[in-house]
């Protein structure tokens, strides 16, 4: 997507312009298991007029922008809410990489955008998904996260196990293992691309790829193992660590003993055998290109007839038991077996059902039917199965984003399901954060950064991993500041949660409102603010006091500069004072505010819902970004540098052109 933010007649006005944009998996082991709502009903303002309009900024979106869906909006008596221009199937180019002298708008995407070649599945919590350019992303039952690997090798397969083994490969020889909470890359031994990989255990795993490469990881070194053929082979799978069985080009299947590899034909030599997996020694499956599938019964291969009558090539296999077998491939082939025929699958889609699809994961129910799970194929497309059908999804986080926090060139933003993501200078990253409730509010305190969210939570990151905290309450905290290892955070029904370094308290508040945001410095005064315009600020002896705000409209945000609170939130109600009291500064009944920062220069810069962004010092100009997209909330290092996170994935970045 291009997009130029234009200046006319004292209005800006975002615009968006279209620009062109530009692994076998599914072989893991058989796997079993089971911000605060607007009430307020309002009417968007018609847009501003901008004539004579001069490009003079840039926008940068650092993630997919999903507009808002009808479910999310306020009631609209007038029907003027029209939905807005999505940014998707954009490029994977770094915002780093963008000249600001072309006014483009870069899309740097969480998700994968190139080919999705792996999948597989722990639990229905936890499952992976490798690809291009180094893609190696992880769906924790509510996102899929993007995660810090430190390679731009494609990625072709992975394997898992549990928790906490997991083995991907990739081209050039390239071999991560997930050790300890970290993916590090190995001493592979080889710089043949990699295609396949399957195990046993932690200590006993196979990886094969161009020229007949097979190796062998014992839990020392990666060892190869002849195989007696010089043929790609691109999946692997065995009944035990004595015998498996590679597959790959001219239809070669080479079946492994003691390290020895004696070459089968499962199929005519013009096939090229891309996926392979099985329940027992009697009992694989093997696909691959023309809708090829074929079956070892132990002794011989025998071509598998399905319903597929167009041939269509297959690339990826997964299954739960011998009754539930399912092989994907090109133009949106989805196969099931049931334990007595092969039929192709009808998705519902929509929009994704006839993409290529390289890999399938899941999860089986008790009675080992597929309950969840995943394809994923080109362009980094994905369908999810739920409710008994395949649709469309995504490997964007799509969950709500409630609050950032920026340091120069770091940035940090929480969410919905305990997402974090991270921005440092090689670009966003997922964190493990251990926990699943919705995060809304984050803060640092010199090298330690603090969340809070739902149920009472507290995570911690320090030395480079999230802890979670026992905050001693279950009520839902929606803010926090912290300064010189003191904590403070507050929630709903008036809460104040205190840490002082080693122990918890709750402080009296007499208020019952909830309390949605939380500031203060260790030069000045705390402040809290909350619904019914309720604005709290902390004396020295611990005493929190009521001051007057001036409104009755529920404030959202906070921040300070220069010695004074600001504060917005409903009505577009901006509120500015401090201790001694606050007074309305700028009000639009039209106008929702979610979040709020002063930049170091004093501009104040206000977001919120309908794609809502204003800026200024004592006025405040309203820019229309032509998008639903509900903001949240807003930090940066300059005016002229600032991100935006939101609902539904939504994290802008806004840089105006120097």
């Amino acid at each position: 997507m291009r997009v130029a933010v234009l200046i006319g007649a004292g209005f800006l006005t975002l615009m968006i312009l279209p620009v062109a944009c530009g692994g076998d998996g599914g072989n893991g082991s058989p796997a079993t298991d089971a911000g605060p709502d607007v009430v307020d009903t309002f009417d968007i303002a018609d847009d501003v007029p901008n004539p004579d309009l001069d490009v003079v900024d840039v926008w940068e979106v650092d993630l997919l922008l999903d507009v808002v869906d009808d479910s999310d909006m306020p009631a609209d008596t007038n029907g003027d809410i029209e939905d807005s221009a999505s940014v998707d199937d954009a490029s994977k180019t770094d915002v780093e990489d963008v000249s600001d002298d072309d006014n483009s708008f870069a899309v740097v995407p969480l998700g994968a955008r190139g080919t999705i070649w792996g999948l597989s599945a722990v639990s229905k919590d936890r499952i992976y998904a490798v690809g291009e350019s180094g893609t190696l992303i992880r769906w924790n039952g509510t996102a899929w996260l993007p995660l810090d690997i430190g390679v731009e090798a494609d990625l072709r397969a992975i394997w898992t196990q549990g928790n906490d083994v997991a083995y991907a490969v990739g081209l050039g020889g390239v071999i991560l293992q997930y050790d300890a909470g970290y993916w590090v890359q190995m001493d592979s031994g080889t710089t043949q691309d990699l295609y396949g990989v399957y195990g046993f255990a932690a200590d006993s795993v196979f990886a094969v790829g161009a020229n007949g490469t097979v190796l062998n990881w014992d839990g020392t070194s990666w060892t190869s193992l002849v195989s007696n053929t010089n043929v790609p082979l691109y999946g692997v799978w065995g009944p035990d660590p004595s015998i498996i069985f590679a597959v790959g080009a001219q239809a070669q299947v080479v079946r492994m003993a003691d390290g020895v590899g004696v070459t089968q034909q499962a199929a005519a030599v013009s096939v090229t055998l891309r996926g392979i997996w099985g329940t027992k020694n009697t009992n694989i499956y093997a696909v691959g290109t023309g809708g090829t599938v074929a079956r070892w019964d132990g002794s011989k291969w025998q071509g598998v007839v399905t319903n597929d009558f167009e041939g269509r090539d297959l690339y990826g296999i997964w299954g739960a038991n011998d009754n539930e077998i399912y092989t994907v491939g090109d133009l949106g082939t989805i196969i099931r077996f049931n334990g007595d025929k092969w039929t192709l699958q009808e998705a519902a889609g929509p929009y994704n059902k006839s993409n290529p699809w390289k890999a399938i994961a899941g999860i089986a129910d008790s009675s080992g039917k597929l309950l969840t799970g995943f394809v994923a194929g080109d362009e980094g497309k994905m369908m999810a199965y739920n409710d008994k059908q395949w649709k469309d999804t995504t490997s964007d986080p799509t969950v709500d984003l409630h609050d950032v926090w920026v340091d120069d060139d770091v940035a940090t933003a929480v969410g919905a399901g305990g997402l974090v993501v991270r921005r440092r200078t090689t670009g966003w990253v997922g964190e493990e954060s251990g926990v699943q409730q919705e995060l809304f509010g984050v803060w640092r305190d010199n090298d330690v950064l603090w969340a809070v969210g739902a149920s009472g939570t507290v995570i911690r990151r320090e030395d480079g991993d999230w802890s979670v905290v026992d905050s001693g309450i279950t009520t839902t905290l929606r803010g926090v500041v912290a300064f010189d290892g003191k904590v403070w955070a507050c929630g709903d029904k008036g809460t104040i949660r205190h840490f002082d370094g080693a122990v918890w308290t709750t402080e009296s508040t007499k208020v019952v409102q909830a309390l949605t945001d939380i500031y203060g410095t260790a030069s000045g005064p705390i402040y809290a603010v909350g619904d019914q315009g309720i604005v709290i600020v902390r004396q020295p002896d611990g005493v929190w006091v009521k001051v007057p705000s001036g409104t009755s409209a529920a404030l959202r945000r906070a921040w300070g500069y220069d010695g004074k609170l600001y504060a917005a939130g409903d009505f577009g109600t901006i509120v500015s004072g401090d201790a001694t009291g606050l007074e309305v500064i700028y009000s639009a009944p039209t106008e929702y505010l979610y979040g709020l920062w002063i930049a170091p220069s004093g501009d104040l810069v206000g977001v919120g819902w309908a794609g809502l962004v204003l800026s200024g010092q004592q006025e405040f100009e309203v820019v229309p970004t032509e998008t639903a997209a509900v903001f949240e909330s807003v930090m940066g290092s300059s005016v002229d540098d600032f991100f935006i996170v939101g609902r539904k994935g939504v994290l802008m970045r806004y840089r105006a052109n120097q």
